[in-house]
């Protein structure tokens, strides 16, 4: 996995090179006179050329998760695609494919497929735990890691796998099945480790530290994203923290899930009359109440924004209760002449200097220059 740019003085040309799978990021955007690039979004927006502008584009795919190949969030900024070569000069900026995953017919019988893939993921284990620092595995309870944590032990020998996993706090007396989870993760770690004989150590978060305001903006900044997965991004963020004092190479498996169809929708039987994506019926409701906010709505003659009558019946179609909960929210008329009725209109909520609208800014940005990722302006022709 690589990702790297070469500045050529004899061509006076730029070429910019990504892995085959993209797995390390590298970005670049255009200017005036050559083009900026960073293995970091952060570290492009903290160039005083780069607009911190996100358009409508960026918007979809932030809160649709749908991102398009080549392009990220922020408007004019784009990714050099996996397997290609970015060549910048005085004549333009070009793209190059050098390598692409092809698909083709899968022949092979269940047995051959089965023996194909142990033989391929016992090769990668192997080429992985090759390190002259301490090392660990992820423990998930799934499958995919737990595979990860026998491989390696086959390797390194009983009792030589440090393994790790993130656990919260009240979580094996308060756990409620749902569409995501039918059961905790805690007993199939439990079983792994008792079954391989790993060296483990359990990470408990509290509901204090992941609702940390301080833990939250680096996890942001971290991701060069105001939207994530909710706790799974915080705690990860805060798992990598705990254990990197004792091991600085942490094996997890990743895209298990997509390879193997591991989501629910993946199993939803064909129908021919769909005409859209299947959406997860938890997304589906969040993402819509928070486009409903994010969008402003009109200002009256007296300046107040005020809702239209469509509108304010979607946004309040939950029922009775919860108007009648809102109504009492809210200021009497004549305690306060501006006071609002909060179920025809919404007050404007100010912004705090580490919230994101449409137009990122704030600290986020300005401090990208310290940390260890590099931002460069390559003129060509120069």
């Amino acid at each position: 996995m690589y990702a790297f740019a070469i500045w050529d003085g004899r061509d006076q040309k730029l070429v910019m090179i990504r892995d085959r799978m993209g797995i390390k990021p590298l970005y670049y955007y255009r200017t005036p006179d050559g083009v900026l690039f960073g293995s970091e979004q952060k570290a492009i927006l903290a160039h005083p050329l780069a607009k911190r502008v996100v358009d409508a584009d960026g918007l979809r795919e932030a809160f649709s998760y749908a991102f398009t190949p080549g392009h990220a969030i922020w408007a004019d900024m784009r990714q050099v695609e996996p397997g290609t070569i970015v060549t910048v000069d005085v004549t333009g900026v070009r793209e190059r494919a050098y390598w692409r995953l092809e698909t083709r017919p899968h022949t092979d019988d269940a047995g051959t497929s089965v023996g194909r893939v142990r033989e391929l993921l016992d090769d990668i284990v192997r080429r992985q735990l090759v390190a002259d620092v301490p090392r660990c595995l992820l423990l998930s309870g799934g499958l995919d890691s737990g595979a990860l944590t026998a491989l390696a032990a086959a390797h390194l020998g009983a009792g030589q796998v440090r393994t790790f996993a993130v656990d919260f706090m009240g979580q094996a007396e308060n756990f409620r099945p749902d569409d995501l989870r039918d059961t905790p993760d805690t007993p199939f770690i439990q079983d792994v480790v008792r079954h391989v004989g790993t060296q483990h150590a359990d990470i408990v978060l509290d509901p204090r530290t992941l609702a940390d305001p301080g833990v939250r903006r680096a996890v942001a900044l971290a991701r060069d994203l105001p939207v994530g997965t909710g706790d799974m991004d915080l705690s990860l963020y805060l798992l990598f923290k705990a254990i990197r004092g004792k091991s600085t190479v942490a094996l997890s498996g990743e895209a298990a899930d997509e390879i193997f169809g591991g989501y629910r929708h993946m199993h939803i039987p064909p129908d021919p009359g769909r005409t859209r994506v299947p959406v997860d019926r938890r997304q589906r409701r969040p993402l819509r109440q928070g486009l409903h906010r994010a969008r402003p709505a009109p200002a009256d003659a007296a300046g107040s924004r005020r809702l239209p009558a469509g509108r304010v019946r979607h946004r309040h179609r939950r029922g009775r209760a919860s108007r009648r909960r809102r109504r009492l929210r809210a200021p009497h008329a004549d305690h306060d002449s501006s006071a609002r009725d909060p179920v025809h209109e919404i007050p404007a909520r100010p912004q705090g200097p580490h919230e994101h609208g449409g137009r990122a800014r704030g600290p986020g940005c300005r401090t990208a220059t310290t940390g260890s990722s590099n931002t460069s302006t390559t003129p060509p022709g120069r």
